[in-house]
């Protein structure tokens, strides 16, 4: 997300706070405004009137993703920072599986101040297309800046890989044209194994 690799349409989120705090801001290390009440805000903060929050990432295709890193809001007065969140997968978006614990979903512990970022890792990578984290504690406002980490499976439908899985037809040799004796020829100027002479 960082390196903008995801696009902006990529990325979605279950509110705003303001149009300056949008999902598109909750990409890693961005950097407020300097006048941040101006233009840009410092990362994604959502409604606080709404009583659940998610920011969601659709990596378009399928992909292993192995963690998350998370960062407060970048902002020179205020002290904003999610705490903890939960994390779903999904390959449809309308159908989400939390990660689990084997006996409870598992709430990743996430930042002790705003600029630090914090990494965890997945204890084992997943298999999807989409990814959502679901803030669940924070101090001051729930803002947050995140990367997510992951390698996206080969896709089956680029021309590239299409080429990897293909066997190219070629034009056999036509023989047809050559007489008996230029053939010999030509296979006795040929050196196989061990015939060859430096």
């Amino acid at each position: 997300m960082e390196s903008h690799r995801i696009q902006s349409d990529q990325l979605l989120a279950s509110s705003m706070s303001h149009y300056r705090y949008s999902q598109a801001r909750a990409r890693l290390n961005i950097q407020a405004s300097d006048d941040e009440e101006d233009m840009h805000g410092g990362a994604w903060c959502p409604n606080p009137e709404d009583n659940i929050h998610w920011f969601e990432m659709d990596a378009r295709r399928a992909t292993e993703f192995t963690g998350i890193i998370t960062q407060g809001r970048d902002s020179r007065n205020e002290s904003d920072f999610v705490t903890s969140y939960y994390v779903q997968f999904s390959n449809d978006s309308r159908e989400w599986k939390t990660i689990h614990d084997g006996y409870s979903d598992w709430l990743f512990f996430a930042n002790s101040d705003k600029d630090t970022p914090v990494l965890n890792q997945l204890a084992e990578p997943i298999l999807a297309r989409y990814i959502r984290v679901i803030p669940q504690s924070w101090n001051g406002s729930c803002c947050m800046r995140l990367e997510v980490l992951g390698c996206p499976l080969p896709d089956p439908t680029s021309a590239y890989q299409r080429l990897q899985n293909e066997v190219t037809p070629v034009q056999y040799l036509d023989f047809r044209h050559h007489n008996y004796s230029d053939m010999v020829t030509v296979r006795r100027n040929i050196p196989i194994s061990g015939d060859f002479k430096p």
